[in-house]
């Protein structure tokens, strides 16, 4: 029995005992010596309210197996986090003309993700920016289906629908000069602002 508490990115099945203190379960295959397959089906997380409501309650565990880390209060950094701050997201990438998250983009969008889970009443308005090349129309579809697209992300890990907004505003927020390619380049961004502490 695992009681998760909210900031784990991976549940790990396995045996852990010291090699040979473990019953084994011959398994022929027609490969290398020593080569084995092993199939595990029927694996099932789900939430729960309440210990009561867990059917993984009818199943004895030793106390010695059980893992049940309380989730530390964090405090409100109110020098840091504040209504109305805006923070670009460092490290998300797009292909151009594309609003598809590249993989590399996963490790800073994990970190909005934790950081919504310790401010677990806070509402944010994912926002997309472009500079001004390209045409005005496309760049307005551009940026709000890139912000759209970090919006999916933090839902598919646990955040709520309803503290979650988004918005696309082309290059009508410049945070740099549109003359030279380092400044485009900062005006290509994707940022979240704080609606609700």
């Amino acid at each position: 029995l695992y009681n998760a508490y909210g900031r784990e990115e991976y549940l790990i099945i396995g045996g852990f005992k010291a090699l040979g203190a473990q019953n084994k379960t011959k398994v022929a295959f027609n490969r290398k010596k020593d080569e084995a397959y092993y199939f595990i089906d029927d694996i099932f997380v789900w939430e729960v309210a309440n210990d009561s409501d867990c059917i993984c309650n009818t199943i004895t565990v030793p106390d010695s197996l059980k893992y049940r880390p309380q989730r530390p209060k964090i405090e409100p950094d109110t020098s840091t986090y504040k209504v109305g701050k805006t923070f670009v997201i460092r490290n998300i990438y797009f292909d151009t003309d594309n609003a598809d998250l590249l993989p590399q983009s996963f490790r800073a969008l994990d970190s909005l993700v934790a950081l919504l889970m310790d401010y677990p009443t806070m509402r944010i308005e994912v926002s997309g920016h472009t500079d001004n090349t390209g045409s005005k129309e496309r760049n307005i579809v551009l940026s709000k289906e890139r912000a759209e697209a970090v919006v999916k992300y933090l839902k598919q890990y646990g955040i709520a629908t309803n503290r979650l907004e988004y918005e696309g505003y082309a290059d009508t927020q410049p945070i740099d000069e549109n003359t030279t390619i380092s400044g485009r380049q900062n005006n290509r961004r994707v940022q979240f602002k704080i609606l609700k502490l």
